[in-house]
C-alpha cells in the first residue's frame, strides 16, 4: 500500500518514533513496516529509515518487502553495488519478482547504466498492474541515450495499455519536439482523439502541434476542444492565447490570457504577453500597466522591462523609458536588441557619451546586425564626428563586406566630409552590388540629390546595365 493511501500515517509514524526514543519495538505487522520505511524515504529522513528496516527485520526476518527497502535506503546513500548486491541475493529466493527488478532498474538508472535499466524493466512488466508505467521509465531510459525514436515506441505501448496516462501524452509530445516531426505528432494526436476523443490533454498536445506548425485556426480549434472537455484547464487558454495573438486576434487574445488567472495565479509572462497585444493594438496606456503588472509579479522578467521602455517611448517619457530599459539591461546584459533600444533612448534623449556606450556593447554582441552600424555612425556623423562615423562604418563593411547599404552610406559621409573622389568610387561600388538600393543615400541626405556629379554617376550606371532589346523587338 502507498504510503499516501494509508490512513492514520500520522498516527502509526508518531507511535513507531515513541518507541524508538524509548528503545522498546511494540510489534508492527509488514504492511504497516513498509508504510514506516516509505515514510521516511520519501522525507529523506535515512537514519530513522534504516531504524525502522532493522526493526521490521528483527520482528519479520527475511522478509522480502522490508529487504527490498533496505536495499532502496542503500540506493539512497548512493551505495549502488551494495544496494545491487542486496537485490541479486533476493532475486535466487524470489526469481521473478517485478518489484526487484523494478527497483534494480532504477538503480542502474542512476548509475547512468541505462542499457541495463531497459532489461530490468522489462523483466518487470509481465504480470505488473502498472505496465505502462514501466513502459513510460523504458522510453525515460532511451531518452538519457538520445534515442527518441525507440522511447516514442515504448510511450506509444504505455498509453495502449492506459490511455489515461496524461503524463505519458505529454512525454510523448516533447519527444516529437525533440526529433523535429511535427506532422507526425499531429498524425498520432488526431488517432489518439478518434479512440479517445474526450482526451483534453490530446487536444491540447494536438493544439501545441499545429502552433508549431503556424496553423493558428488549426490550434484555436483543438484548444477549444480541450476547454469544452475541461475549461479550467489554464494552459490551454494560454495557448489558445498565443495562437489568436499570432492571427492578429489581439482582444481576443488578451480575454484568453485573462482567462487563466481564475485557475491560477497571475504569472508576470501572462501579464507580459496581454501588454505585447496591447501594445499590437496601439494602447500604449494599456500595454504599460500591463508590463507593470508583470514586473510587480516577476521583477526579473527582463522582456517586461523592455516592454514597459517601449511603452513609455511612444508615450513620449524618455526618462522613465531609459529607466525601464537599463534595467531590462541589467537582468540580461547579453542581449543585444536590449543594448540597441537603450541606446536610441538615449540617442533622443540627446545622451550621447551614454547613447555610444551603448551601441558600442551591441557591436561586440551583435557585430552582423547591420542597423547598428547604420544607427551608431549615425549619431556620430549629427554630432559632428564625420572621421568617426567613416570608422565605424568601414568596421560595420569588414563584418558584412557584401552589404550595399553599408557601402552607400559610407558614400554619404565621405561625400558630406569633402571627399569626393573617394566617395564616387565607393557609390560605384555600391551600384555594382546593388543599384536599386541607391536611392538609400538620398533618404538619408535629401541634400544629396542636388549633387551633380553623383546624379551623374547613377545615369551613367543605368544606361550601362539597360537590358539589351530582344533581337525580335522592333526600334
Amino acid at each position: 500500500m502507498k504510503e499516501q493511501e494509508y490512513e492514520g500515517l500520522n498516527e502509526l509514524i508518531a507511535r513507531f518514533e515513541s518507541a524508538h526514543q524509548e528503545g522498546h519495538a511494540p510489534f508492527f505487522d509488514v504492511e504497516e513496516f513498509e508504510v514506516i520505511i516509505d515514510h521516511y524515504l520519501q522525507e529523506g529522513q535515512l537514519k530513522m529509515a534504516e531504524a525502522a528496516i532493522e526493526a521490521g527485520q528483527v520482528q519479520h526476518p527475511n522478509e522480502s518487502a522490508i529487504v527490498l527497502r533496505k536495499a532502496q535506503l542503500s540506493a539512497s546513500r548512493k551505495h549502488y553495488k551494495r544496494a545491487l548486491a542486496i537485490l541479486d541475493q533476493l532475486e535466487r529466493t524470489e526469481p521473478g519478482d517485478g518489484d526487484i527488478a523494478r527497483n534494480k532498474g532504477a538503480i542502474y538508472s542512476q548509475m547512468g547504466e541505462y542499457e541495463k535499466a531497459i532489461a530490468e524493466y522489462r523483466k518487470a512488466i509481465p504480470g505488473a498492474e502498472d505496465a505502462d508505467e514501466l513502459l513510460a521509465q523504458i522510453a525515460f531510459e532511451y531518452e538519457n541515450i538520445g534515442n527518441f525514436e525507440d522511447a516514442l515506441t515504448h510511450l506509444k505501448q504505455a498509453l495502449e495499455h492506459n490511455p489515461s496516462n496524461e503524463s505519458v501524452l505529454y512525454e510523448l509530445a516533447f519527444c516529437y519536439e525533440v526529433i523535429g516531426n511535427t506532422e507526425d505528432a499531429i498524425e498520432y494526436f488526431t488517432r489518439f482523439i478518434d479512440q479517445e476523443p474526450y482526451s483534453a490533454s490530446a487536444w491540447f498536445n494536438l493544439g501545441v502541434a499545429f502552433n508549431t506548425l503556424e496553423l493558428y485556426e488549426k490550434a484555436v480549434e483543438a484548444f477549444d476542444f480541450a476547454l469544452a472537455i475541461d475549461d479550467t484547464f489554464a494552459a490551454a487558454y494560454f495557448n489558445k492565447a498565443n495562437a489568436l495573438a499570432n492571427i492578429g486576434l489581439y482582444r481576443q487574445a488578451i480575454r484568453e490570457y485573462s482567462e487563466t488567472f481564475r485557475m491560477e495565479e497571475p504569472e508576470g509572462v501572462t501579464h507580459y504577453y496581454i501588454g505585447e497585444c496591447y501594445e499590437r493594438l496601439e494602447e500604449f496606456d494599456m500595454a504599460l500597466r500591463s508590463y507593470l503588472k508583470a514586473i510587480e509579479i516577476d521583477p526579473n522578467l527582463a522582456d517586461a522591462w523592455m516592454g514597459a521602455g517601449a511603452s513609455a517611448e511612444t508615450l513620449g517619457d524618455y526618462p522613465q523609458a531609459i529607466k525601464y530599459m537599463r534595467k531590462a539591461t541589467e537582468l540580461d546584459g547579453s542581449n543585444s536588441e536590449y543594448w540597441f533600444m537603450l541606446g536610441d533612448l538615449l540617442s533622443r534623449n540627446e545622451e550621447l557619451e551614454a547613447a555610444m556606450d551603448a551601441y558600442e556593447k551591441v557591436t561586440g554582441l551583435d557585430p552582423g546586425n547591420q542597423e547598428i552600424w547604420l544607427d551608431y555612425s549615425d549619431l556620430m556623423a549629427s554630432n559632428g564626428k564625420m572621421d568617426e562615423a567613416v570608422g565605424l562604418i568601414r568596421k560595420g563593411i569588414d563584418k558584412l563586406p557584401h552589404d550595399p547599404d553599408l557601402q552607400y552610406r559610407l558614400a554619404a559621409y565621405l561625400l558630406l566630409s569633402g571627399r569626393a573622389q573617394e566617395a564616387y568610387e565607393v557609390f560605384g561600388k555600391a551600384m555594382e552590388m546593388n543599384f536599386m538600393r541607391h536611392h538609400e543615400v538620398f533618404i538619408y541626405r535629401p541634400e544629396l540629390r542636388n549633387n551633380a556629379p553623383l546624379i551623374e554617376l547613377i545615369d551613367l550606371h543605368r544606361k550601362r546595365t539597360r537590358t539589351t532589346p530582344d533581337p525580335g523587338e522592333k526600334n
